[in-house]
This record gives structure tokens, sequence and C-alpha cells, in this order.
């Protein structure tokens, strides 16, 4: 007999794992799928754009220090070009209420002028839309109404607001509809003699002005995207250029600097809120 072991005839399998998944076929649009929806409920809204400080329309404008505010802000290098990407203005003043309709520095304080929304109007609110928000820096020092700056109570919104070299003392105004008030800054109160209608001494600013700001002891008014130089010895206002000739920081002021054409303002240590008007309604 044969006791040698017999050699397998049978072929080797292969190792397999435990399970096998087989690859899923792609659906038709008609089939459904057997998985459920990922849902996420706190995916944020989509940001709204950066506005463009060369092309936006200002509703408010100030000069505050060395930065260029919006409901975003933009920070300024000496030399006058925007050195960061905007950043939101809620970062800096968190307590003030928006919109913003006006904005002005006034003794190193910054004023801001609550607007009134139509959401304000609806919430049955008297003082909605009436408030200043006065900070030192970041910090909010207090906050008043148009009435405790002796305004009647009849004005509901703020047009525009600034401070005017003018005068030594550098008093503020404020323009609501058709008519501005002066205030003095000893006793924070509007002084006596007014209202005043804006056409019988600020000539040439255009009824639909929106912001103004002093600036190298220049004022300007800005009209969409439209600014003004305001002239104080002869108190009208030089023909209009476009915002982009008027900032250094814009390519159509770089080119016109460059030409030697149109002089226009260097932005050395400035800041200007820019409350831009899509935001304010």
């Amino acid at each position: 007999a044969d006791h040698h072991p017999r050699k397998s005839t049978d072929t080797p399998r292969p190792h397999l794992p435990s399970t096998t998944r087989l690859p899923t076929l792609p659906r038709g649009p008609d089939q459904p799928s057997d998985q459920f929806p990922t849902i996420h409920p706190d995916i944020p809204e989509l940001p709204i754009p950066e506005p463009d400080p060369c092309k936006s329309e200002y509703d408010a404008v100030a000069s505050i220090r060395q930065e260029i505010f919006d409901k975003w802000f933009w920070r300024i290098r000496q030399d006058g070009v925007l050195s960061q990407s905007p950043r939101h203005i809620n970062t800096l003043w968190k307590e003030a209420a928006w919109p913003i309709d006006a904005a002005v520095e006034s003794d190193h304080q910054i004023y801001l002028f609550s607007g009134m929304s139509e959401s304000y109007q609806l919430s049955g609110d008297d003082h909605c839309g009436k408030d200043i928000y006065i900070f030192n820096g970041q910090h909010l020092v207090s906050k008043k109404t148009l009435t405790d700056l002796g305004l009647p109570t009849s004005v509901e919104r703020i047009r525009l607001v600034y401070t005017w070299n003018y005068w030594t003392e550098r008093p503020m105004y404020i323009w609501t509809n058709d008519e501005f008030w002066r205030v003095d800054k000893k006793s924070g109160k509007v002084e006596i003699g007014y209202p005043r209608k804006i056409a019988s001494t600020w000539h040439g600013i255009p009824e639909q002005a929106s912001a103004a700001v002093t600036y190298n002891n220049v004022l300007y008014f800005f009209n969409g995207e439209t600014a003004y130089k305001f002239h104080t010895i002869n108190m009208t206002a030089a023909p209009p250029i476009t915002i982009s000739q008027l900032w250094h920081f814009c390519p159509v002021a770089m080119k016109i600097s460059s030409n030697g054409y149109v002089p226009h303002i260097s932005l050395l240590a400035v800041i200007i809120i820019v409350i831009i008007a899509v935001f304010s309604h």
C-alpha cells in the first residue's frame, strides 16, 4: 500500500473579508435615497458682500482717528493705503443700536446717532431712532436722546452731523430734512436762534446730501457717490467730484495724482465712518 500523503488537487481560495459591500449604483432622478439628509441648523446666512469705499453711497461719515468705518471698517496706513480687509463694526461698538443715521467725533468722543428703521417704528417705542450713543474709544460712556440736546420731539431722525472748524470751538452741526441746528460744546445744548434753513447758509450743497465730514480743516459733503468741498470764505460748494477721486487709496485718485490734475485727500491718520445706505434701510 502507498502510505505517502496525497497532494491536494483543489485550487486555493483567496482570503475574503468577513463582509463585502457591493458598489452603489447611480440612482435615477426619480429614485428615492436610502440616506437621510444631513441637517445643519447652525449654518450662518451667506455674508453680505463687502462694500467698496471707492464706490459706495455714504449714509454717515465721521472723521474719527485712524480707520475707515462702515458697518464695516478698514484700517489705514500712514501713507493713506488700506492695510487690511474690512471687519464688522459690531466688533467695536456693540452697544449701539443700528441702523446709524449719523456719526461724528467731538472732543475725543464718538457720537453715533441711531436711525429709525421700519421695525423700530412698528415697535411703538418713542425713543427708537432718537438715541445718541457716546463712546470713548470702544467704551460706552453715556446715552442721550435728541431732546437732551434741545431738539424738538417732532424730529424723528438725523440726516447728517459734523463739526466745523470755521469756529475755534468747532461746534457740532445737526441736519434734518431742510433745517439745521448748532450745538454749543460747553452746554451740550442747541444754541439760541436755531433751527435755521439749510438752503440759506450751505449754498451749493444738494438737498439729498446724506453725510458730511471735516478733514484737514476742510468740510466735505457727500451725495451718493459724489463729494462736495465746501469753501468757508465764500460759503459755497466747489464743483462736485466722485468719491473715487477724493480718497487717496482709490485707483482713480491714484491715477489723477500721478498725472497731477486734481488734488485729493491724502488720508494721513484719518478715520471715516461709512454707513452704506443699504444697511440703514
